[in-house]
């Protein structure tokens, strides 16, 4: 659902989802009670399952001190689970919050008004409407919406439900309104139809006239099948467009055009194939670009062969008819190929750091079809043979390296010739990495990124101090390297913590590198709590290397405030509570554990949906950073929406010793509300 859509519901529940004024507690601090720490709940109302998930809502956490406390948003943010008829309670100056719950109560029977509807089309507008449900104004108004545009879909386009609950609120009153349908009542033409009648074009597309409900669905598939029955008849280049007006006429715009003839001259190319490389046939509109994509799909067909050089123009041609009016067309493809190339050698032209050798080794070349025949010279041969070479200059250093190709016949044989422009070698001497002071950034756990530019899976060194360590690199290129991470001493009026990974000798510059340890970073960073980390980054180069200066600055970092659960009415707060661990108050707030939770519940197979947004995002309180918004990027919404809870399923098999044998299984999903699955067959 889109958040603006979502942000209307939301305010149901929040300005007017309950019956009656709820009190408001009085802000704290200054007009409300004073109070050291959160002494806990006291509960009115409502199950066990009403009251973990109001905790949940709440974000309050027993014994943590709130000087700043806002208990007005504790209760919008229990009203938002969309459980409750009314919430309300005190805070009172001991530290004990006093919420009355009063839940709404299950769904005992529901009469529909208005305009009749086929059973069947009842439960196609709303299929979970059972006895028992306990429906919240925020899933009332999600159903009542989707109904209308489900019957908007179906051809009611002015259709509207409107849903009033009684006194007790167990019993809905759904009064329809379904309007004008779009019926088909009349059709026109524009344009010559040529060989076909209005009656056949009609039958193809499945309308009748007086019958048939028009929806944006039937235009597109009618469209489709009128246009796949013009290519069955050979006319490649006819068009159809579909308009519907208000008083009920269906518009045909038709232009069967000619019957077009495809073929090839030069190179020989079978039907089969020119129709699989041909866009015409399969397009569901014909325009003149698509004869210059069956160029371009020819020029790849061939190309992918080793024909390098191949060329593939087009030619149409009336053949009856007059040029405005066409009856038969010609379209001749001229594919003209040259030779095929096969490389036998690779040779490199400017290199000097690297040897023909080390360069032929990183770029050899695989086997023909058979073991003794040169490879075919294909695009995704020639771009993979420079990128291992590109590869291997970027591995030594050379960040800049530049390659140019060309294909040279000698004595016959064709040679896959490189001129390379190595550039400068590029060395590192030393990281320097800076982080902010706190406990959270620990410079160990962050040093040991900083690993990444010289081993794949570093190797610890005894002995271990407390300020200085050491590593062997597992890279074979570096040659059991060792790198010392050590602290450095603070600067003086500098609140920032500083460590560094030295090397006993200088290391090429490899921007791959570079890259992993700046994405380990960043997802250090993210993991404390940054939502948009920041990571800074500046080199210092002379003749022994050079030196590369990162710094994390001072970030603002989020935790999880609250967790808002919507939707989960036959699962319990407990196993939803014990899903979501990585989400409690306090927690650093970051994808790794959204997506951590996500996962959990959508395993525990009692949901078709885990959506995961922050309040700010579909709250009815405007989503702006500032004073203005009473929501933080750390309270945060589960939208969730539960599946049916059986599964029933058939088997069928053979066996020479049994014979036939029929299977019948049945699943309980989310048994207790628990996640747990039960199994019966037969």
């Amino acid at each position: 659902m889109c958040a603006a859509r979502a942000s209307a519901l939301i305010a149901i529940v929040v300005t007017v989802g309950t019956s009656g004024s709820p009190t408001q507690a009085p802000l704290l601090p200054g007009q409300g009670p004073v109070f050291q720490s959160f002494h806990g709940f006291q509960w009115e109302g409502g199950s066990a399952d009403d009251r973990g998930f109001a905790e949940m809502a709440s974000g309050l956490v027993k014994g943590k001190p709130y000087p700043d406390l806002h208990f007005d948003l504790v209760l919008q943010a229990i009203r938002a689970t969309d459980r409750f008829r009314s919430v309300d309670g005190t805070l009172g100056a001991d530290g004990t919050a006093r919420i009355r719950l009063q839940p709404w109560a299950p769904l005992q029977s529901w009469v529909w008004q208005g305009d009749t509807l086929s059973k069947k089309t009842k439960i196609l507008l709303l299929p979970d409407l059972k006895k028992g449900v306990r429906l919240g104004d925020l899933r009332l108004e999600e159903w009542r919406r989707i109904a209308e545009a489900r019957l908007r879909d179906e051809g009611y386009p002015q259709a509207r439900l409107a849903v009033e609950r009684d006194a007790s609120g167990a019993r809905l009153n759904l009064k329809m309104e379904l309007g004008v349908a779009s019926l088909v009542r009349g059709t026109a033409v524009n344009g010559d139809m040529g060989p076909y009648r209005l009656e056949t074009l009609l039958k193809v597309g499945d309308i009748q006239v007086g019958r048939t409900l028009w929806t944006q669905g039937l235009r597109r598939q009618a469209a489709q099948k009128i246009r796949r029955r013009f290519v069955k008849d050979k006319r490649l280049e006819g068009q159809v467009e579909l308009a519907f007006s208000s008083d009920g006429t269906l518009t045909f715009s038709v232009d069967p055009g000619p019957v077009v003839r495809v073929s090839t001259t030069g190179k020989w190319l079978s039907q089969r194939t020119l129709k699989e490389l041909l866009p015409l046939a399969r397009a569901d509109r014909y325009g003149p670009e698509l004869l210059d994509e069956g160029d371009r799909r020819i020029i790849r067909h061939y190309r992918d062969k080793g024909f390098l050089d191949v060329e593939s123009t087009h030619v149409r041609e009336v053949v009856s008819g007059s040029a405005a009016h066409p009856q038969e067309v010609r379209i001749t493809y001229r594919i003209q190929t040259f030779d095929r190339r096969y490389i036998k050698r690779i040779l490199f032209e400017g290199n000097q750091e690297l040897n023909d050798r080390d360069l032929s080794k990183a770029a050899k070349l695989p086997l023909g079809l058979l073991w003794f025949n040169a490879p075919r010279a294909t695009p995704d041969l020639l771009s993979e043979v420079e990128t291992r070479i590109t590869n291997r200059y970027l591995s030594m250093g050379f960040s800049d390296v530049r390659l140019r190709r060309r294909i040279e016949t000698r004595n016959g044989e064709q040679d896959l010739v490189f001129n390379i422009r190595e550039g400068p070698r590029r060395t590192v001497r030393a990281i320097i990495l800076e982080v902010p002071e706190g406990p959270a950034w620990d410079p160990w756990k962050f040093g040991e990124s900083l690993l990444r530019a010289v081993a794949d899976k570093p190797v610890l060194l005894a002995p271990i101090f407390s300020q200085r360590r050491r590593y062997r690199s597992d890279r074979r290129e570096l040659d059991g390297l060792i790198a010392v991470l050590e602290i450095l001493p603070s600067e003086l009026g500098k609140p920032k913590k500083a460590i560094r990974l030295l090397t006993e000798r200088p290391v090429p510059y490899v921007r791959a590198d570079l890259a992993a340890v700046l994405g380990d970073l960043n997802q250090g960073a993210a993991a404390l709590g940054s939502s948009k980390p920041i990571v800074r980054t500046h080199f210092e180069e002379d003749d022994t290397g050079a030196t590369i200066h990162i710094e994390i600055p001072a970030q603002p970092l989020t935790f999880v405030h609250r967790l808002v659960v919507q939707g989960s009415f036959e699962t319990r707060s407990r196993a939803v509570a014990r899903e979501t661990q990585d989400l409690e108050p306090d927690d650093p707030m970051n994808l790794d554990r959204l997506g951590r939770a996500q996962a959990n519940l959508g395993n525990l197979g009692a949901f078709k949906r885990v959506d995961a947004v922050s309040m700010n995002e579909i709250a009815a309180v405007p989503a702006t950073a500032g004073p203005g918004s009473p929501w933080n990027e750390g309270d945060l919404v589960l939208r969730l929406e539960e599946r049916s809870r059986w599964v029933f399923s058939e088997s069928f098999g053979y066996d020479k010793s049994t014979g036939y044998n029929f299977g019948y299984g049945v699943q309980r999903l989310n048994f207790q509300g628990m996640g747990r699955t039960l199994d019966f067959g037969l």
